[in-house]
């Protein structure tokens, strides 16, 4: 009798995981997911590092290159604490287009914290489902048309596609929960930020409840509609005094202009410089997105909402100019800069003549060479043409890690993850984690230069900023970082 009363009291301990098990396949999920796994799956999805910047939502995906938590440097500490040897990583967005529904999706599972205006944002739906290819969950957050920070973390990989899309019309009628959706509170995702490590929650309702889930809906929405009728008075009367007391405010006040630059991530911390300075002379404010010009050049072709690119080689902005999406006759070849071999501080090594026949791999022995993707980002391009010129390229090869960009190969030596780094001297002046341990040939690979244009949707007021970016205010500062002035300054 004491095997079978084990047995059962086995399967009745098992029963609760068993009723908690996920549901499985694409069709248990509580609304349409066709837009939603072609944009994870799209191969044309942009590519960020974690710590990027988008200047607005892309059309299809992103795939966010992770790292380990200690690693990650995360706005904030996630509510649910990561496993050992999980993943994680965010990106900074700029904002949505406009305030509404939208349904952010990943192609793993994994935490998610979204925090918009200082706040961290209550999701108002769930849904997941294993064995699903191309997406395990979805959720819907109610965005403002402001800056907010997309965290993930707790995956099993170091990288994850995501998908923000705006939630439409059709699917905003909410389903009834069932076994995949979790509406308030969330299944898995935090209501309370003070607490933690509540254990993922699944359930299903009875028919009997549905129906009480459907009259709570039907009240809901009744108070939404009554408080937005009482927000659209109060919105209205607000307007009205804006337009009475627009004659007596500054101009940069009544007309809160912005110029929006898409710009190569080693641009970083001079144009920061540049952009605070202009603010305090115009009032206008200029929002930038800095990562490698690729990526930048392509989410521009997609439509994204730029003033001004400013790339960090003449091919990518040559590109987006045979897309149509640049105003050609604004370019400016403006600046100039040098490719230099760092190492981290502490290194033992503090000088190295490049030259022909320059052996890097045998210089980095068992360590890693850090630099930006070889194939589309400049810097990397640069080095690898630098070291085909030097003979060093083919031994050197094997050894290199590849970034989605330039401040991300430079972070890597920082942090004593590569042994050196191939980045712009630029880059290497703003980072006290490395040193310049040599510089390459200028004769080595082409020339660097950083070409700046309006795009063809610039607002009138851009052709002011591109002037500032030409002025004798703007050169002190370039310079002071490092960059080379390839222009004649204007007053």
């Amino acid at each position: 009798m004491r095997a079978p009363l084990l047995l059962m009291l086995l399967l009745l301990g098992a029963a609760p995981a068993w009723s908690a098990e996920e549901p499985s396949g694409c069709d248990k999920f509580s609304w349409p997911i066709e837009r939603e796994r072609a944009a994870l799956t799209a191969p044309d999805r942009v590519r960020l590092a974690s710590g990027d910047e988008l200047a607005a939502l892309p059309p299809n995906g992103m795939t966010l290159a992770l790292r380990a938590p200690a690693d990650a440097r995360l706005p904030t500490p996630p509510e649910r604490a990561p496993k050992e040897g999980s993943f994680a990583g965010f990106a900074n967005i700029k904002g949505a287009p406009k305030a509404g529904l939208y349904t952010i999706s990943l192609s793993a599972g994994g935490w998610v914290d979204v925090m918009q205006d200082g706040h961290f944002l209550k999701p108002k739906a769930f849904s997941g489902a294993t064995d699903c290819d191309g997406i395990r969950k979805t959720m819907r957050y109610e965005l403002l048309a402001s800056p907010f920070v997309l965290q993930v973390s707790g995956t099993k990989e170091d990288s994850i596609s995501i998908a923000i899309l705006p939630t439409e019309w059709a699917d905003k009628r909410s389903p009834l929960p069932g076994p995949s959706a979790c509406y308030d509170p969330p299944c898995d995702i935090p209501t309370d930020r003070k607490s933690s490590g509540r254990p993922e929650r699944r359930f299903r309702l009875s028919q009997s409840d549905s129906t009480n889930v459907l009259l709570v809906a039907r009240q809901r929405r009744a108070s939404e509609r009554a408080r937005s009728a009482i927000m659209y008075r109060v919105a209205g009367v607000i307007s009205a005094l804006v337009i009475l007391l627009g004659a007596t405010c500054s101009p940069a006040v009544a007309q809160d202009k912005t110029i929006t630059v898409f710009a190569a991530a080693s641009m970083k911390n001079a144009l920061d410089d540049i952009d605070a300075a202009y603010t305090a002379k115009t009032g206008v404010r200029i929002v930038t997105s800095y990562a490698a010009s690729p990526a930048l050049a392509k989410q521009i072709e997609q439509g994204a909402p730029a003033d001004v690119f400013v790339s960090a080689d003449t091919d990518w902005m040559d590109y987006a100019i045979g897309k149509k999406t640049i105003d050609e006759p604004t370019r400016v070849n403006l600046l100039g800069n040098s490719l230099v071999l760092i190492a981290p501080k502490d290194s033992t090594i503090d000088h190295v003549n490049i030259g022909p026949g320059f052996d890097l791999a045998k210089l980095a022995a068992d360590g890693k060479i850090a630099t930006a993707d070889v194939k589309s980002v400049p810097v990397g391009k640069y080095a690898m043409a630098s070291l085909r010129k030097l003979g060093s390229w083919q031994a050197a090869e094997p050894k290199f890690a590849m970034t989605e960009n330039v401040r991300a190969a430079l972070a890597l030596v920082a942090r004593g993850e590569a042994a050196f780094g191939i980045v712009y001297s630029t880059d290497a002046k703003v980072e006290p984690g490395v040193k310049i341990v040599g510089t390459f040939p200028a004769d080595s690979h082409p020339a660097i230069i950083y070409p700046v244009a309006a795009t063809t949707t610039a607002k009138p007021e851009t052709s002011n900023y591109l002037a500032f970016l030409r002025s004798t205010a703007a050169k002190i500062i370039l310079e002071k970082y490092g960059f080379k002035f390839l222009v004649s300054p204007t007053t």
